[in-house]
């Protein structure tokens, strides 16, 4: 089975939330200015998100993810320095889903670039891919608990149609709000993109994946959960990024081999 990267591997899948500490400071003090003025304030309102902090690591790699969710919109952050050993560059993405719109914000921070695909975008590959494995789909217990981010957690082995597909560990010790949003959110997931079986596997432990070890020993656990209040602004993409959209839909050149041609002609 082809491996999935660190970012696409959690279910509302797995985080940097670029706060813009001096904008928000000029934008309180331009409404406490309107406001001694008798005029509305322009500022929005807070709303509450559950904000999830998860560690993500990979051989030498390290990643820091979080996740912000909602019933209807999640915004995931993933940021990680650059490997020590195989040259690859600093990670700086988020990804915001909003599910009423059913459309895909994928935001790059170092280039200032982003893209957008609909929710439903390869679901027929993702149906494909997942094919029979739902009635392959097992998850045996192991009959250990442990504790991820002060949670207690029971520990099984996903297996896929015969197949060791990973670790898991599931609690259901978490706020009974965040559970409930939680299963909501992965089957409206599920419905739109088709089935997976990270969200299989959530939808029939009917707890919230704490930890995640693959079959090649990359690791997902979570480190904080809490509940906060946030502005709506970090749902959309910053207004100076560069859409590059179009440049997505631009067919590929084919490669040298691919003509025929000795590489470098």
């Amino acid at each position: 089975m082809a491996k999935s990267a660190p970012f696409e591997s959690a279910p509302v899948f797995a985080t940097c939330l670029i706060v813009l500490t001096l904008l928000l400071g000029e934008e309180a003090a331009y409404a406490d200015e309107k406001a001694a003025q008798g005029a509305p304030s322009s500022v929005r309102p807070k709303e509450k998100a559950w904000l999830l902090v998860q560690k993500s690591q990979f051989e030498e790699q390290v990643f820091k993810i979080e996740l912000y969710l909602q019933a209807d919109r999640i915004r995931v952050n993933m940021s990680g320095e650059p490997s020590p050993t195989d040259g690859t560059l600093r990670v700086d993405k988020t990804e915001i889903w909003n599910l009423r719109e059913g459309r895909i914000s994928n935001v790059d921070h170092v280039r200032k670039t982003a893209y957008f695909t609909p929710l439903t975008e390869d679901r027929d590959q993702i149906i494909g891919e997942f094919g029979g494995r739902n009635e392959g789909l097992s998850l045996r217990p192991l009959g250990t608990k442990r504790k991820v981010s002060t949670y207690a957690c029971s520990e099984y082995e996903v297996v896929v149609s015969g197949e060791a597909f990973g670790k898991v560990c599931y609690s259901k010790d978490l706020p009974k709000p965040l559970l409930k949003l939680y299963r909501a959110v992965g089957e409206r997931i599920e419905k739109a993109r088709g089935p997976s079986v990270i969200t299989q596997v959530d939808l029939r432990t009917e707890g919230f994946l704490m930890s995640y070890v693959d079959e090649e020993n990359a690791v997902t656990e979570i480190t904080s959960i809490q509940e906060i209040p946030i502005g709506t602004e970090i749902f959309e993409v910053p207004p100076d990024y560069r859409d590059t959209s179009a440049e997505r839909s631009r067919p590929v050149p084919p490669s040298p081999e691919e003509e025929g041609l000795p590489a470098g002609e």
